[in-house]
């Protein structure tokens, strides 16, 4: 099962408090220390804090299911299957995805899972807290989240596969990346999604 992922980032509401931002030891001028700490909270609000498991949340989830083997066209992809928006909404992803995918109930629909995304490895970690915050937990049949189950791994198949980072390496803007092949720059979920659906062609996916 090949699933096209997209989403949008947002930091939780009071992210200053799971923050513990310390210079280095070599720091001792209180003003360089203040300094640097300001830095980087301003790098956090700008943006950062909401990649990080720690300090980010996913605002809106878009997922595409490839349903039939590829043509020339798009009509052999459906539309968004998905659409999550809101408070824990890669919870929502994931119980969709487990539900579509049958691996609620069979572990071994495991070996046939593909899930393709730009920010792979924010997404899914950010995903896991999620869930666990929703269901206190994280079972067993989604242990691939975290890359605990030996059988599902990151950019390999089956597994997580980020086409972007694949192509272009690991601090890739996506942007920059859909760029390059002439696609437009993503902004929503959906936008996302399809853009991992455009790239992931490219790879063969």
């Amino acid at each position: 099962m090949l699933y096209y992922i997209g989403c949008t980032f947002a930091p939780i509401n009071n992210w200053e408090d799971y923050v513990d931002i310390r210079a280095p030891r070599n720091y001792k001028d209180p003003a360089k220390i203040a300094a640097y700490v300001a830095e980087r909270k301003q790098e956090l609000a700008g943006g950062k804090a909401a990649i990080s498991p720690m300090t980010g949340a996913i605002a809106d989830v878009a997922i595409i299911k490839k349903l039939t083997p590829d043509t020339q066209t798009d009509k052999t992809w459906k539309d968004e299957v998905a659409q999550c928006k809101g408070p824990l909404s890669g919870a929502k992803a994931l119980e969709f995805i487990q539900n579509d995918s049958g691996l609620i109930t069979s572990p071994s629909a495991l070996s046939k899972l593909v899930i393709v995304g730009c920010e792979m490895l924010e997404m899914v970690a950010i995903m896991a807290v999620e869930y666990i915050e929703a269901n206190h937990m994280l079972p067993y049949n989604l242990q691939w989240l975290v890359n605990f189950h030996p059988s599902f791994k990151y950019n390999e198949t089956p597994g997580f596969v980020d086409p972007a980072r694949l192509l272009f390496g690991h601090d890739v803007d996506m942007r920059l990346a859909g760029a390059r092949f002439g696609l437009p720059p993503p902004t929503t979920a959906t936008d996302k999604a399809v853009l991992a659906v455009q790239l992931g062609r490219r790879l063969g996916l």
